[in-house]
């Protein structure tokens, strides 16, 4: 064959150019860095990610770090957390920091006569006119029933200032539970929403600054821990990275020992993992030139691509190995494995990179992205396997005057025999599973999806980490910590979105806007002004003729002579902080709190219709307001999925369809092939809903790619089936059948890695696609065969 002997001749300059490229691409390979967010998993131009982006580049974050201190003693926790702001509010990064609302409470009720609205005030001014001329000893009152005035300019059942209100039921104004045993920090940092750098750095420096602290010097039995929305993107993100890190490394171990037990000489293992390792290198570069990043989706690929993309080396290898058994040169050995094996790699190189090219008929990012970086990664594997391992062999190997043996597992002649003898039997207990795997599809295909989130969370983190803290917290500040953001074009647009959003929405529990703080704008405060005003010259005109008891209630309740109006520049920063953009702009921003009434906001279900409802607010004007937070971006992200999860599936299907039927130069082996790569992938399905698997964003992707990489295994053993004549079985379940075996447990090992993750996305994923692998491998070992005997494949030429 012409290019195996063109390799061999420039083996030398074929290995040395792979090596500088492969150079090249790690150093930008390991360049990449994890964008985790779920904006980066959503198309560009999803609404919900447009608003994300615009809303953060002009709002500053209202995601907050919560440092919790826990002891019995309360005095010892407000010691600590008290010196804690004091430091912390030192800090680059830190924006508001506060551990109690005693200034919020002091200046909202410092003008609490202000929160009364303009009628009920003109109501009191009236009645206290009648009681005050009712006191003239001039005039006769002959109403008994007159209330005294005490009750009539009675002040202290007004309706509390906004947040006072809340906040008044925190012991002393503190952020704890009423022992004060639990006690928490917030700070909220400086920068925009979505600057993912400034959260582990505010998180180190004040973990540092805790250290620093002492917190035992404080008591012998506190607790510090880290909650809010910051701390959990932060330990998702590095359980991530963790999990990610772990898994290649147990998937290179793993199928470096695979590979050597197969072949049973050392040098074989470097060489079938060569090919794979320069296809991974060369994906990760192009994911670095192309994107920059990659997300939560992809990160993972580095192992996927690995596990997968060596299949076509094990092939090759096998195939050489089987060659030099019989006695052949090295370049006769690689002459027939290169031209034997190119075919059937060729079919499964394209059907596996059809596969994951699929995704790129989707807009969700998280798809498409991983198909791309995976179909690059496949077709550079391929590449390398029919470049750069023949040459590594021949410069290993040519030398070489001993006979390499090839593996003959011991069970393959009683696979053999049994398949001879039991092919009905076979097909029989195949049509059987196959049965009993529709019958598990009827109830899941009706809502095969995860909406369930609490099960793509880090497991570690309910246990060990800001889970932990979170639901506690929930106790103090509610859902204040994480409100959904509407930024209006104008003030003038606020009062009407309030307006909308409140309507008849059961979803929605709270609308707060700057104008529910502050009581209403400077004209309507002075107009409260002079009525107050007039009230307190009314009731000083009667106090001499109360009891003194009531006049110093009276006192108590009255407004002062000065009382000025309320402006937003007055109000606390940390209550400023949820109105204000980063230009200095305060009152367009409108924060939506969700029901805790029968609502989750872990229920994928239960955000789509609140996203339905907040997401898009229409205006009066034609124009459309838009809201945005974790709850629009959850529910985008289920329905780009809801979307795009099918066409990707279909893309698949229809690319591997016509690959084979081109290809595999039969129409009837095609239909065979395609027949049992089906049954395969109704086994997976099958076993994933008896085994509770539901889809969701990551582990969706394992169908299209199962579709590709499976069905690898049935072209492989149906071509050497028919190649090999009337001892077809034999030779393709011994040799080639033992390979693909060991293809297939490469990729499981890549799958399964994910298995021990602590990520529970990342373990659906694995269990997935561990479930197609053994599905396509059972049924292209055990039931293929029976098939094509049945079908009398092994007749030659052409079976069409």
């Amino acid at each position: 064959m012409r290019l195996t002997g063109w390799i061999c001749s420039n083996a030398r300059a074929v290995v040395v150019a792979a090596a500088i490229l492969s150079v090249v691409a790690a150093s930008l390979a390991f360049r990449l860095e994890l964008h985790a967010g779920l904006d980066e998993l959503l198309p560009e131009d999803d609404p919900a990610t447009v608003e994300i982006r615009r809303v953060s580049g002009r709002v500053a974050s209202l995601q907050a770090l919560v440092v919790v201190v826990e002891s019995p003693n309360p005095k010892a926790n407000f010691k600590l957390v008290d010196d804690l702001a004091r430091e912390v509010r030192r800090l680059p990064d830190a924006g508001e920091v506060a551990w109690n609302a005693r200034d919020v409470i002091e200046v909202m009720r410092s003008h609490r006569w202000l929160y009364m609205d303009v009628a009920t005030l003109r109501v009191l001014d009236k009645r206290l006119r009648e009681q005050v001329s009712r006191m003239n000893p001039f005039q006769v009152d002959l109403d008994d029933d007159a209330p005294p005035l005490r009750l009539v300019v009675d002040l202290s059942s007004m309706p509390d200032a906004g947040l006072a209100a809340g906040f008044a039921a925190l012991p002393d104004g503190a952020f704890a539970n009423q022992e004060g045993t639990f006690a928490a920090l917030v700070v909220l940092p400086r920068r925009e929403m979505l600057a993912e750098s400034v959260g582990p750095r505010l998180v180190e420096s004040v973990r540092s600054i805790v250290s620093s602290l002492d917190p035992a010097r404080y008591g012998p039995s506190i607790r510090v821990g880290y909650a809010g929305s910051i701390v959990l993107q932060i330990e998702e993100r590095a359980a991530l990275e963790q999990d990610l890190t772990i898994a290649t490394g147990i998937t290179v171990v793993l199928v470096l020992l695979m590979v050597f037990l197969f072949y049973r000489r050392w040098v074989a293992t470097p060489l079938v993992m060569c090919p794979a390792a320069i296809g991974t290198l060369f994906a990760l570069a192009v994911a670095k030139l192309w994107f920059g990043y990659l997300n939560t989706s992809t990160g993972f690929l580095g192992a996927i691509i690995l596990g997968n993309g060596i299949n076509f080396a094990i092939i090759q290898f096998a195939r050489y190995a089987e060659e030099r058994s019989r006695g052949a040169a090295v370049r006769d050995a690689l002459a027939a494995a290169v031209s034997s094996t190119l075919r059937p790699t060729l079919i499964a190189a394209l059907s596996a990179t059809a596969a994951y090219s699929s995704l790129l008929v989707t807009r969700f990012r998280g798809f498409s992205q991983f198909g791309l970086i995976g179909g690059f990664g496949m077709a550079f594997s391929w590449l390398a396997t029919f470049t750069v391992l023949p040459a590594l062999v021949w410069l290993l190997d040519r030398e070489r005057a001993a006979v390499v043996s090839t593996p003959h597992p011991q069970t393959a002649p009683r696979i053999v025999r049994f398949l001879t003898g039991h092919t009905w039997a076979a097909v029989i207990v195949g049509l059987l599973l196959t049965l009993a795997a529709i019958a598990q599809l009827r109830p899941f295909a009706t809502d095969p999806f995860e909406y369930d989130f609490r099960n793509l969370r880090n497991a570690r983190s309910e246990t060990s980490g800001e889970g932990v803290f979170s639901a506690r917290l929930h106790g103090i500040f509610g859902r204040a910590l994480d409100p959904t953001i509407v930024l209006a074009d104008s003030p003038t647009d606020i009062a009407e979105i309030a307006e909308r959003l409140d309507e008849g929405a059961p979803l929605v529990e709270h609308v707060v806007t700057l104008g529910s703080i502050i009581p209403g704008n400077e004209w309507d405060q002075r107009q409260k002004i002079e009525l107050l005003a007039d009230i307190r010259r009314l009731a000083l005109l009667a106090i001499d003729r109360l009891r003194p008891d009531e006049r110093k209630r009276l006192l108590a309740e009255l407004p002062p002579p000065d009382l000025q109006p309320l402006r937003a520049e007055e109000l606390p920063p940390i209550v400023r902080r949820p109105f204000s953009e980063t230009n200095g702009t305060i009152g367009r921003i409108v924060l939506v709190y969700p029901t805790d009434k029968g609502f989750s906001v872990w229920n994928g279900k239960d955000l789509l219709r609140f996203a339905e409802r907040v997401q898009e607010i229409p205006l009066q004007d034609g124009r459309t307001a838009r809201a945005t937070g974790t709850a629009t971006l959850f529910a985008a992200m289920i329905r780009s999925i809801l979307r795009d999860g099918p066409r990707a599936t279909l893309a698949s299907v229809a690319a591997v369809v016509c690959i084979v039927a081109m290809l595999l130069g039969s129409i009837r082996l095609a239909m065979v092939v395609l027949a049992n790569l089906g049954v395969g992938m109704i086994w997976m399905l099958g076993a994933a809903a008896a085994s509770g698997v539901r889809l969701n964003f990551l582990n969706f992707v394992a169908i299209p790619i199962t579709l590709g990489i499976g069905v690898d295994y049935a072209v492989n053993v149906s071509l050497r089936y028919r190649a090999a004549g009337p001892e077809g079985m034999t030779v393709a379940v011994r040799n080639t059948g033992a390979a693909v075996a060991l293809c297939s447990m490469t990729t499981i090992i890549g799958y399964g890695s994910l298995l021990l993750a602590d990520s529970r996305a990342l373990r659906s994923f694995g269990t997935l696609a561990v479930l197609g692998e053994i599905a396509c491998l059972s049924a292209a070992l055990a039931l293929l065969p029976s098939m094509l005997r049945l079908l009398g494949a092994h007749q030659q030429p052409g079976m069409r």
